[in-house]
């Protein structure tokens, strides 16, 4: 497919939504992390005074590379529903979540050898399996609020026009 002017928007609209969801994704994930520390140290006190030793710019950066392979794989789902003409909000943003769910889970594997939900001794952990979903689905809505619903809006108008000047034939 050659590069023309709205395959050359369309990528570009597409690294804008993975950029602002990857910068969104930083203090809302410095926020789970709280909570997450705040549950298990049964102290918000207690999270906090753990959470001043991560320095801020540190965390950010890893969380950006982190989070990542999450977004593209947001990006991705979205982009086969759009070829497919099922992308709706709630499709979207379900499938979103779960890919960018198993694009993490992957990541820790290789990272830390320990999939997010799951203990090392095999057992399910709800509570890390939650709050890992609180991420990816706002970030997974996000991204269709900023890319696909532009998307949508472009091939809707697109489709009729395309109407309009058959109708005029």
């Amino acid at each position: 497919m050659p590069l023309t002017k709205g395959v050359l928007i369309v990528i570009r609209d597409r690294a804008k939504g993975i950029a602002v969801c990857i910068i969104a994704g930083i203090p809302f994930s410095y926020l789970m992390f709280l909570i997450g520390l705040s549950v298990e140290r049964e102290s918000v006190a207690l999270a906090f005074s753990e959470m001043q030793h991560v320095p801020l710019v540190e965390f950010a950066g890893t969380m950006s590379l982190v989070m990542l392979p999450s977004i593209m794989s947001v990006a991705l789902a979205n982009h086969v529903l759009g070829n497919l003409g099922k992308d709706s909000f709630v499709a979207s943003t379900t499938l979103g979540a779960v890919a960018a769910y198993l694009a993490f889970s992957v990541v820790c594997i290789i990272l830390i050898q320990e999939v997010p939900g799951w203990n090392s001794d095999g057992g399910i952990d709800t509570f890390g399996a939650a709050v890992l979903l609180l991420v990816t689905i706002p970030l997974s809505a996000l991204y269709w609020l900023t890319t696909v619903r532009v998307e949508r809006n472009r091939r809707n108008l697109a489709n009729q026009s395309e109407l309009a000047i058959r109708a005029m034939e």
